[in-house]
């Protein structure tokens, strides 16, 4: 899924030289976008820490379907596109456990379900 198409036409804004940027804040509004934020101050420090880009660990794209969805669960996270079992194995706890204590929910502790 494309950031683009993450976001719908809402939330779309057209910036210089034909790019467009998706305004987060709207999409997903203001407790939305504060889960956002921190799944992507995580991604960052993932990110510094094995020295790759962001975009490797997950797609804005990928955050926004994870607030939007309210994840909470491996099973859950590997049903976003471009999300599978390696991925999950190596950060989804990390970004489940945010999830879970922003919408007050209880993860379901797994890492990588069969």
């Amino acid at each position: 899924m494309s950031s683009g198409a993450a976001a719908g036409t809402a939330g779309v804004v057209k910036s210089g030289a034909g790019q467009t940027k998706i305004d987060y804040k709207s999409v997903l509004g203001g407790e939305g976008f504060a889960v956002f934020n921190l799944l992507r101050d995580e991604r960052k420090k993932i990110a510094e820490n094995e020295g790759v880009p962001v975009y490797t660990i997950f797609t804005n794209a990928q955050l926004v379907e994870m607030v939007q969805k309210k994840i909470i669960s491996a099973s859950a996270i590997q049903t976003l596109d471009g999300v599978g079992k390696v991925r999950t194995e190596k950060y989804g706890a990390q970004f489940i456990a945010i999830l879970a204590r922003a919408f007050n929910e209880e993860s379901d502790g797994k890492v990588v379900e069969s």
